[in-house]
């Protein structure tokens, strides 16, 4: 169970960190903020691979959800704080628009943890049939 916390809080860690340094990179080089949002999907993608790799299917869906979590709260804070460029207006948001941004960035997050818990398992499985096709399965 602790390594399984450690791993929440390396995932926070560097969902938090990104947001901070891509805010200060776009806006020192006025790069939309916005279009940065692939290298996200790429952090939920890697939090999924690893959790599953390193623990089991359900962490890496969970890892998943733990990094859009992350991005849209503490994230989301740390990025609005300095002030990221972007083509648009920032707006204020109310308390509905934040929980409902929120429940969707966290389950986007939780479908891209999926996909990386499944490209891991994909690569397993190709390993063990190729393993039994050269030797005998046990």
């Amino acid at each position: 169970m602790k390594k399984r916390i450690q791993f929440v809080f390396i995932i926070v860690a560097a969902i938090v960190l990104f947001d901070a340094v891509a805010s200060v990179v776009s806006r020192a080089l006025q790069v939309d903020y916005a279009k940065l949002f692939w290298v996200s999907f790429l952090l939920y993608s890697a939090a999924g691979y690893f959790g599953c790799k390193y623990f089991d299917f359900l962490t890496g869906l969970g890892g998943g959800f733990v990094a859009g979590l992350a991005d849209s709260t503490a994230g989301w804070l740390v990025s609005s704080t300095v002030g990221p460029y972007t083509s648009t207006a920032q707006l204020r948001y109310g308390p509905v628009m934040i929980l409902f941004t929120v429940s969707v960035v966290s389950v986007v997050g939780a479908f891209f943890g999926l996909v990386g818990a499944l490209v891991l398992q994909n690569h397993r499985e190709k390993h063990t049939l190729r393993r039994c096709l050269t030797k005998p399965c046990s």
